[in-house]
């Protein structure tokens, strides 16, 4: 079994935020493909979509979908040379929720849960929803799961933009945010057989091990008594 550290700190499934590559790119880089947002602009990029794959029901099936209130998402398969690919349309509710920001993170961490692995994602949202909506996108891909017992294979899940250019520094603040948040996810999901105490000593040591501005002290045992913590 693999330790905490390992899990979390260098996950099989990773997710990494970049600039926007062209939709023809993405046509022909032989990954699945998802795009997401609220109709108008999921529609405007499954318009260029569709016309670099030749596939013009693509769009059509774009235009027939409604967000609803818990949003809605449409596959359609497509063949990239001789391997069989799928485009998810992920179409967002117009209507605001909960959140803070318009464009439903909650929807889009739910429509996309555990389904992006190894695939490419394109958020068809402005720059003002780019850090919320690329955050829900990291929330859908756990790193750690105890409800199957298959081996997971090493992926990447690219995540690029449509209809804004997210600044380098954005790019960078969304890598490491999201990071920060699948690590919280694990922790809260690993059992207590895999995370107790001295397995999570192990991971924070090994987390902040390269931060030369933070220092530590470990009390255990009976230091803990003799310090007046009450074990």
């Amino acid at each position: 079994m693999a330790s905490v550290r390992d899990l979390l700190l260098k996950p099989a499934k990773r997710i990494t935020y970049r600039s926007a590559p062209s939709l023809e790119t993405l046509a022909t880089s032989g990954r699945d493909l998802f795009v997401v947002g609220k109709k108008e602009a999921m529609c405007n990029a499954v318009d260029q979509l569709a016309k670099s794959l030749g596939q013009p029901m693509l769009a059509k099936q774009a235009e027939a979908m409604s967000g609803g209130y818990k949003g809605a998402k449409a596959e359609v398969p497509w063949l990239s040379e001789n391997d069989l690919r799928k485009v998810t349309l992920v179409t967002l509710p117009d209507a605001a929720g909960r959140s803070v920001t318009p464009v439903r993170p909650d929807v889009i961490a739910k429509q996309l849960h555990g389904k992006t692995a190894g695939a490419d994602v394109v958020l068809a949202v402005g720059e003002k929803d780019a850090l919320a909506a690329g955050l829900a996108v990291a929330r859908a891909l756990s790193p750690y799961t105890a409800k199957t017992e298959e081996v997971v294979e090493p992926s990447v899940c690219n995540v690029s933009f449509h209809g804004c250019s997210p600044s380098d520094e954005l790019l960078e603040h969304l890598n490491t945010a999201a990071e920060c948040v699948r690590i919280a996810q694990g922790l809260v999901d690993m059992p207590p057989n895999m995370l107790h105490p001295t397995s999570f000593k192990d991971f924070v040591l090994d987390a902040i091990k390269d931060l030369p501005s933070v220092t530590h002290t470990i009390l255990e045992g009976e230091e803990l008594k003799d310090k007046g913590y009450g074990l």
